[in-house]
């Protein structure tokens, strides 16, 4: 009862804040660094091209070029021409000017974990995006091929990101859920992918040991968990967002999973700039 009480007031309290068009956290277009990651496995599965390199164009180079009927999507300046799209329909406020070749620079392509295998039976990748507010990442995974579940507290941001959604050909691939994430249920094997961006830091702390046994309920054996981690140090006057610094994250994941990687946001172009750092992580 006390559960249920405590996830109907977080409702309202998310729900008030897309109302009131308080929503500093939505980026307004699909985290870059995920982009990254989804680029270098669609070329490594589908071209199967040697790991990824950009050029000074943001175009996708490898040591070897066979041809290939199926391309992944390409990066256009270093950014995906999915974030363009969706930005129509993000709320009004100043543009973002993420650049994502900046991040493919820094994250080390060659430690990444390798795509997870399809094992939902359905012959799809699942993926998880909790908090998904928007839904841009949740689209941007859809394009790629996976099929994506978003929940949020917020029906007012799930209607949002059915919407932007409807927009594209491949919105079968997604379904979105104002619904809490603790009561969550894996898809048969769990989710391949569950990428955290702004979910971690909207938590109390006191939820932090909960939330990362829930991810090792969700996540597929084989499964990558990525935390676009942020804020890393204060970032507003007041909570949420609630710090999440890289050890804060590793105290609670420790007991259930490894870290495969983790980079600095380096892009000085970014509006988080100094506050955002990517980990990879997979199960113990």
């Amino acid at each position: 009862m006390a559960d249920h009480r405590e996830a109907t007031e977080a409702s309202e309290f998310w729900n008030q804040k897309w109302k009131d068009g308080d929503v500093k956290w939505d980026l307004g277009e699909p985290a870059p660094s995920l982009g990254v990651l989804l680029d270098s496995w669609a070329i490594q599965e589908f071209l199967k091209l040697d790991p990824v390199r950009f050029n000074s164009q943001g175009d996708a180079e490898a040591t070897t070029s066979p041809a290939a009927e199926t391309q992944p999507p390409t990066p256009v300046n270093g950014q995906h021409p999915l974030a363009k799209n969706l930005k129509e329909h993000r709320p009004t406020r100043s543009e973002p000017t993420v650049d994502r070749k900046t991040w493919s620079e820094a994250m080390k392509l060659d430690k990444l974990p390798k795509l997870p295998s399809a094992e939902g039976g359905d012959g799809y990748r699942h993926a998880l995006v909790p908090g998904c507010g928007s839904g841009y990442d949740a689209v941007l995974l859809a394009e790629y091929g996976w099929k994506v579940k978003g929940v949020d507290l917020s029906p007012i941001a799930i209607d949002r990101a059915r919407f932007i959604a409807s927009n594209y050909p491949f919105e079968d691939r997604i379904e979105f859920e104002d619904r809490d994430f603790f009561t969550l249920e894996p898809p048969n094997s769990g989710y391949q992918l569950i990428f955290d961006y702004t979910f971690f830091c909207a938590l109390d702390p006191s939820l932090r040991e909960k939330w990362a046994i829930k991810m090792a309920e969700l996540l597929a054996a084989d499964g990558v968990l990525v935390t676009l981690m942020f804020p890393t140090k204060k970032f507003r006057d007041h909570e949420p967002p609630f710090v999440s610094t890289p050890e804060d994250y590793a105290k609670v994941l420790g007991p259930h999973f490894k870290q495969v990687d983790m980079v600095a946001e380096v892009s000085p172009a970014s509006p988080r700039a100094g506050y955002e750092c990517f980990a990879v992580w997979q199960k113990l």
